[in-house]
Protein backbone atom coordinates (compact mmCIF):
# COMPACT_ATOMS: atom_id res chain seq x y z
CA UNK A 1 0.00 0.00 0.00
CA UNK A 2 2.89 2.16 -0.08
CA UNK A 3 3.51 4.64 -2.67
CA UNK A 4 6.76 4.39 -2.37
CA UNK A 5 6.85 0.90 -4.10
CA UNK A 6 5.41 2.50 -7.04
CA UNK A 7 9.21 4.65 -7.41
CA UNK A 8 10.89 3.68 -10.78
CA UNK A 9 7.92 1.94 -12.38
CA UNK A 10 6.83 2.85 -15.68
CA UNK A 11 3.14 4.08 -16.21
CA UNK A 12 2.55 0.37 -18.10
CA UNK A 13 3.61 -1.09 -14.36
CA UNK A 14 2.04 1.35 -12.50
CA UNK A 15 -1.49 0.82 -14.53
CA UNK A 16 -0.76 -3.19 -14.19
CA UNK A 17 -0.23 -2.77 -10.26
CA UNK A 18 -3.49 -0.05 -9.92
CA UNK A 19 -5.72 -3.78 -11.68
CA UNK A 20 -4.16 -6.04 -9.08
CA UNK A 21 -4.34 -3.96 -6.23
CA UNK A 22 -8.05 -2.57 -6.93
CA UNK A 23 -8.55 -6.65 -7.59
CA UNK A 24 -6.90 -7.83 -4.42
CA UNK A 25 -9.11 -5.43 -2.16
CA UNK A 26 -12.17 -6.23 -4.02
CA UNK A 27 -11.63 -10.06 -3.71
CA UNK A 28 -10.62 -9.38 0.15
CA UNK A 29 -13.32 -7.44 1.27
CA UNK A 30 -11.58 -3.52 1.76
CA UNK A 31 -12.67 -0.44 0.37
CA UNK A 32 -11.77 0.76 -3.28
CA UNK A 33 -11.19 4.14 -2.18
CA UNK A 34 -7.26 4.15 -1.91
CA UNK A 35 -7.52 2.73 -5.53
CA UNK A 36 -8.97 5.59 -6.84
CA UNK A 37 -6.13 7.68 -8.18
CA UNK A 38 -4.13 4.33 -9.43
CA UNK A 39 -7.33 3.56 -11.41
CA UNK A 40 -7.37 7.15 -12.95
CA UNK A 41 -3.70 6.49 -14.14
CA UNK A 42 -4.69 2.99 -15.71
CA UNK A 43 -7.53 4.70 -16.92
CA UNK A 44 -5.09 7.34 -19.13
CA UNK A 45 -2.49 4.51 -19.72
CA UNK A 46 -4.40 1.88 -21.73
CA UNK A 47 -6.01 2.27 -24.61
CA UNK A 48 -10.31 2.89 -24.48
CA UNK A 49 -10.63 -0.11 -26.70
CA UNK A 50 -8.33 -3.03 -24.52
CA UNK A 51 -10.11 -5.38 -22.03
CA UNK A 52 -8.28 -3.54 -19.59
CA UNK A 53 -9.18 -0.32 -19.61
CA UNK A 54 -12.75 -1.91 -19.18
CA UNK A 55 -11.64 -3.41 -16.37
CA UNK A 56 -10.01 -0.36 -14.58
CA UNK A 57 -13.93 1.38 -15.38
CA UNK A 58 -15.58 -1.56 -13.83
CA UNK A 59 -13.19 -0.71 -10.26
CA UNK A 60 -13.57 3.10 -10.90
CA UNK A 61 -17.66 2.30 -10.76
CA UNK A 62 -16.73 0.41 -7.76
CA UNK A 63 -15.23 3.46 -6.24
CA UNK A 64 -17.48 6.07 -7.64
CA UNK A 65 -20.56 3.39 -6.29
CA UNK A 66 -18.54 3.93 -2.98
CA UNK A 67 -18.86 7.39 -3.15
CA UNK A 68 -22.70 6.95 -4.05
CA UNK A 69 -21.85 8.75 -6.64
CA UNK A 70 -24.33 6.87 -8.87
CA UNK A 71 -24.57 8.21 -12.27
CA UNK A 72 -21.12 8.58 -12.92
CA UNK A 73 -20.96 4.50 -11.86
CA UNK A 74 -23.51 4.01 -14.06
CA UNK A 75 -21.41 5.49 -17.39
CA UNK A 76 -18.34 3.84 -15.53
CA UNK A 77 -20.04 0.08 -15.97
CA UNK A 78 -21.68 1.13 -19.29
CA UNK A 79 -18.75 1.68 -21.06
CA UNK A 80 -16.86 -1.03 -19.77
CA UNK A 81 -19.66 -3.12 -21.33
CA UNK A 82 -19.27 -1.76 -24.26
CA UNK A 83 -15.28 -2.20 -24.60
CA UNK A 84 -16.09 -5.95 -23.56
CA UNK A 85 -18.30 -6.68 -26.07
CA UNK A 86 -15.61 -6.57 -28.40
CA UNK A 87 -14.26 -9.31 -26.60
CA UNK A 88 -16.50 -12.57 -27.33
CA UNK A 89 -15.29 -14.44 -24.59
CA UNK A 90 -14.82 -12.56 -21.37
CA UNK A 91 -18.01 -13.76 -19.50
CA UNK A 92 -16.52 -13.29 -16.44
CA UNK A 93 -15.90 -9.52 -16.41
CA UNK A 94 -19.28 -9.61 -18.57
CA UNK A 95 -21.05 -11.17 -15.38
CA UNK A 96 -18.89 -9.11 -13.19
CA UNK A 97 -20.15 -5.61 -14.69
CA UNK A 98 -23.89 -6.68 -15.28
CA UNK A 99 -23.58 -7.84 -11.27
CA UNK A 100 -22.76 -4.49 -10.09
CA UNK A 101 -25.08 -3.11 -12.60
CA UNK A 102 -27.63 -5.04 -10.56
CA UNK A 103 -26.66 -3.89 -7.60
CA UNK A 104 -27.14 -0.21 -8.73
CA UNK A 105 -30.37 -0.17 -10.23
CA UNK A 106 -31.63 -2.10 -6.92
CA UNK A 107 -30.32 -0.15 -4.75
CA UNK A 108 -32.28 3.09 -6.08
CA UNK A 109 -35.47 0.33 -6.34
CA UNK A 110 -34.80 -0.16 -9.98
CA UNK A 111 -35.98 -3.48 -9.91
CA UNK A 112 -36.80 -4.38 -13.46
CA UNK A 113 -33.45 -3.07 -14.45
CA UNK A 114 -31.57 -4.78 -11.36
CA UNK A 115 -34.05 -8.04 -12.29
CA UNK A 116 -32.46 -7.17 -16.57
CA UNK A 117 -28.78 -7.05 -15.40
CA UNK A 118 -28.67 -9.60 -13.01
CA UNK A 119 -29.94 -12.37 -15.87
CA UNK A 120 -27.25 -11.67 -18.27
CA UNK A 121 -24.74 -11.63 -14.80
CA UNK A 122 -25.84 -15.10 -14.47
CA UNK A 123 -25.87 -15.62 -18.19
CA UNK A 124 -22.38 -14.37 -18.52
CA UNK A 125 -21.26 -16.38 -15.23
CA UNK A 126 -22.24 -19.61 -15.86
CA UNK A 127 -20.53 -19.34 -19.42
CA UNK A 128 -17.30 -18.28 -17.48
CA UNK A 129 -18.06 -21.65 -15.26
CA UNK A 130 -17.87 -19.23 -12.59
CA UNK A 131 -19.39 -21.06 -9.58
CA UNK A 132 -19.26 -18.49 -6.85
CA UNK A 133 -20.43 -15.45 -9.21
CA UNK A 134 -23.10 -17.65 -10.76
CA UNK A 135 -24.01 -18.33 -7.08
CA UNK A 136 -23.96 -15.10 -5.94
CA UNK A 137 -25.70 -13.63 -9.34
CA UNK A 138 -29.18 -15.88 -8.77
CA UNK A 139 -29.07 -14.81 -4.91
CA UNK A 140 -28.84 -11.23 -5.71
CA UNK A 141 -31.86 -12.11 -8.91
CA UNK A 142 -34.21 -13.67 -6.15
CA UNK A 143 -33.83 -10.70 -4.19
CA UNK A 144 -34.99 -8.59 -7.56
CA UNK A 145 -37.56 -10.74 -8.02
CA UNK A 146 -38.59 -10.23 -4.56
CA UNK A 147 -38.56 -6.27 -4.74
CA UNK A 148 -40.61 -6.41 -8.03
CA UNK A 149 -42.97 -8.52 -6.58
CA UNK A 150 -42.39 -11.75 -7.90
CA UNK A 151 -42.22 -14.11 -4.64
CA UNK A 152 -42.61 -17.11 -6.72
CA UNK A 153 -39.82 -16.93 -8.94
CA UNK A 154 -37.31 -15.54 -6.04
CA UNK A 155 -38.73 -19.21 -4.32
CA UNK A 156 -37.29 -20.96 -6.80
CA UNK A 157 -34.41 -19.61 -7.27
CA UNK A 158 -33.16 -19.62 -3.73
CA UNK A 159 -34.30 -23.34 -4.63
CA UNK A 160 -31.91 -23.46 -7.74
CA UNK A 161 -29.07 -21.55 -6.05
CA UNK A 162 -29.32 -24.40 -3.03
CA UNK A 163 -28.94 -26.59 -5.75
CA UNK A 164 -25.93 -25.47 -7.66
CA UNK A 165 -24.31 -24.73 -4.02
CA UNK A 166 -24.44 -29.00 -3.24
CA UNK A 167 -22.76 -29.48 -6.49
CA UNK A 168 -20.10 -26.29 -5.74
Amino acid sequence: KSISSLIGMSPEDKAGYALLLAEAADKNGYSLLPCDSLLNLALHVYHEEAKEHAIALLYKGKVQQEMENYADALKSYRMALEILSAYPCEFYWKGFVYNMLGGLYGKQNLYAQAKDMYVKACYNDSLARHNRHFISSLSNLGVAYIGYGNIDSAFYLSATRFAAFSFY
